[in-house]
């Protein structure tokens, strides 16, 4: 089994609405995707800005999986999450 761990920052005011992409939007979008387990995301208040920690459980190496995850490593947002992140 492999976890993977994103970070990532926001506004405090698009911190709502970016969670609600994650768990809305794109970690039900991943179930599609051979081998995924499941996802998890971690949020905290910094200051003037709100962290991030996304968990992405998956079995192992699937060729379309590994695909999947070299988009997301490389920090690619889907489009619901533009304009939500923070430097978008």
């Amino acid at each position: 089994m492999i976890t993977r761990l994103w970070r990532g920052w926001t506004t405090t005011e698009n911190a709502d609405a970016y969670e609600r992409f994650l768990l809305s939007e794109l970690f039900p979008s991943m179930r599609s995707i051979p081998g995924f387990r499941g996802s998890h995301v971690l949020r905290r208040l910094e200051s003037d800005e709100v962290a991030f920690v996304t968990l992405r459980v998956d079995n192992g190496n699937e060729p379309e999986k590994v695909a999947a995850l070299e988009r997301t490593e490389r920090g690619e947002v889907e489009d619901g999450g533009l304009g939500i992140a923070a430097g978008a």
